[in-house]
């Protein structure tokens, strides 16, 4: 009965930042409508295909558990969404090697160099770092999302979950929301005149609105366009 009355608060909680998520996902899904018109031929593309979909479904996935009370749970998703981003700004920046990610290149299997040869690869890193301390077993995350409360003399009540996550805390959410625009630019910028300018307007708009801290090399994209 707990279970279930859990769940359902969570379910039913309207996060911040949970509207922008999914007009995020909306300008996804128009981008891969307008692109299925289009036969891609190319390994850039074929790899950009199959990332683009990783990406969205870690971050998808993401969401859908922290909205059913599993936050804690949520974030190697949104690590794998943000990885999948990320090496489609990678070969987007070398088309050469899309076809070694596609021929399973062992070298693929771990990314830590492919940050150092992407804008602010400093701050990448420690991005990855801090998302990863949301993942494993260290006490400070485990804390913070397993307390269902602490009374007033400091006995701190732990829960197996689901947990309805406080509206009014920073939770992953609110950071989702900020990538989901990560692979929808990557795969826009691979073939720009699949979309007209009115969906690209509107695009920029809402991915200025983020303020995504990894995207400063994408002004000189809008100025090529």
């Amino acid at each position: 009965a707990r279970q279930s009355c859990h769940l359902f608060t969570a379910r039913s909680n309207k996060y911040p930042y949970e509207h922008r998520f999914w007009v995020g996902v909306n300008f996804g899904r128009d981008l891969m409508l307008n692109r299925a018109r289009v036969e891609y031929r190319e390994a850039l593309q074929i790899s950009l295909h199959y990332l683009f979909v990783k990406s969205f479904n870690d971050l998808l996935a993401a969401v859908s558990l922290s909205k059913s009370g599993y936050p804690f749970q949520s974030w190697p998703l949104v690590r794998g969404g943000f990885e999948a981003a990320e090496l489609m700004e990678y070969l987007y920046c070398h088309p050469e090697d899309s076809g070694k990610w596609l021929n399973k290149e062992k070298r693929f299997d771990k990314l830590a160099w492919l940050r150092r040869g992407l804008p602010k690869s400093d701050q990448r890193t420690t991005f990855y770092n801090i998302v990863n301390g949301c993942i494993h077993a260290n006490l400070r995350p485990i804390d913070a999302f397993s307390t269902l409360r602490s009374d007033e003399k400091g006995v701190r009540y732990l829960s197996v979950g689901p947990n309805p996550y406080p509206i009014e805390e920073p939770n992953p959410i609110e950071l989702v929301s900020t990538i989901i625009s990560y692979p929808v630019r990557v795969l826009w910028q691979s073939d720009p005149k699949v979309m007209d300018s009115a969906w690209v307007a509107r695009f920029h708009s809402f991915d200025a609105a983020a303020d995504f801290p990894f995207g400063e090399a994408w002004n000189d994209a809008k100025k090529n366009e």
